[in-house]
């Protein structure tokens, strides 16, 4: 997994900018775990499942914010809120970006702090870490 930085700003102009963290779930292992056994998403974490088209939420214990994203990079699919013990699907998508739970009216607002997410995570300039499940730096064993 990997963590992206990205600062973003509220629809509300009294807020502050805050940074969404994007987190790559790139395994097996990583993908099928996902959010499960968290209390909640952090506003300012979101999971990028790849590849994937198709999430749940069952036994987790709060609904999630779900962006599907195409081949070349473009939001196909929007979900404010997928509720606990719930399925979702997009035969278009090949990677799906889980954010928090957000209100119908945030919509355009998220889909821009997800994109940006994106266009950083994917651009050479932005340094970025291997992360396993437990959130370890360290450097796996051979």
């Amino acid at each position: 997994m990997m963590t992206v930085g990205v600062e973003t700003t509220q629809a509300v102009a009294a807020q502050p900018a805050h940074e969404l963290a994007l987190v790559r779930a790139d395994t097996f292992w990583a993908r099928a775990l996902g959010c499960l056994g968290e209390r909640e998403l952090s506003p300012a974490r979101a999971l990028w499942l790849k590849p994937c088209w198709c999430v749940h939420t069952f036994g987790m214990r709060f609904s999630i914010g779900v962006f599907f994203i195409d081949e070349s990079g473009v939001i196909v699919k929007t979900l404010a809120q997928l509720d606990p013990n719930r399925m979702a699907l997009c035969w278009r998508a090949t990677s799906v970006i889980e954010t928090a739970a957000f209100a119908y009216s945030q919509t355009n607002t998220m889909k821009v702090a997800v994109m940006q997410a994106l266009a950083r995570a994917q651009s050479s300039q932005t340094p970025t870490h291997s992360l396993d499940k437990s959130c370890s730096t360290a450097p796996r064993r051979q």
